[in-house]
């Protein structure tokens, strides 16, 4: 794994996945990321966890307004932490073109935010 563009932490104590997004991704980052963030989910089920008993928080502070296809691909992997999570929390930062972006991904079960301490707050209130 590249950690230049992307961490996936997982608490399972917390029940929290924390995922940061960093730098301008490629396919190949994708796959990468795909990969990580499958052997994360798996895990997590292979120790118990329900569908909805857990929270997800991706940073993107760090990336860049990726291009169109990417972003595309990006907003498959919300209905794949479906499994995991009832919710998922974006922290994005100001640039009105990057939460724009970001607006692309986030679905029903989703919200963005500007702190992680909004994000995890809004996470744990469910």
């Amino acid at each position: 794994m590249d950690d230049r563009f992307f961490s996936i932490e997982h608490d399972i104590t917390r029940r929290l996945a924390r995922i940061e997004l960093r730098g301008f991704w490629t396919t190949s980052t994708m796959a990468a990321f795909m990969a990580a963030a499958g052997k994360v989910l798996q895990n997590a089920k292979a120790k118990g966890l329900s569908p909805g008993e857990g929270h997800i928080l991706v940073s993107i502070l760090d990336l860049p307004v990726q291009d169109k296809a990417l972003t595309d691909s990006l907003s498959q992997l919300i209905p794949m932490f479906g499994a995991l999570s009832k919710r998922v929390a974006l922290v994005a930062p100001p640039s009105s073109l990057i939460r724009l972006q970001a607006k692309r991904l986030v679905g029903a079960n989703a919200c963005l935010f500007d702190t992680e301490q909004e994000a995890l707050d809004w996470l744990y209130a469910a």
